[in-house]
């Protein structure tokens, strides 16, 4: 049984893994869209903006540059 329990905790920590490199990826692809069009904030923000919205946030706030 606890065999079965480290499979799946190995498994929830891969499925994590994923997730956020998805996330991490998609917030680089706004950052690259918005930089070769010279709009947007600089890639810390980006990147934070990108995530809290990804993630569900509402109402994120920022300026702009």
């Amino acid at each position: 049984m606890s065999e079965i329990q480290e499979l799946l905790e190995k498994h929830d920590k891969f499925s994590e893994d994923i997730e956020n490199q998805l996330l991490e990826d998609m917030a680089l692809a706004v950052f690259g869209a918005n930089a070769r069009a010279r709009i947007g904030l600089n890639f810390e923000e980006t990147m934070r903006i990108c995530m809290l919205i990804f993630q569900g946030a509402t109402g994120v706030e920022y300026s702009d540059r």
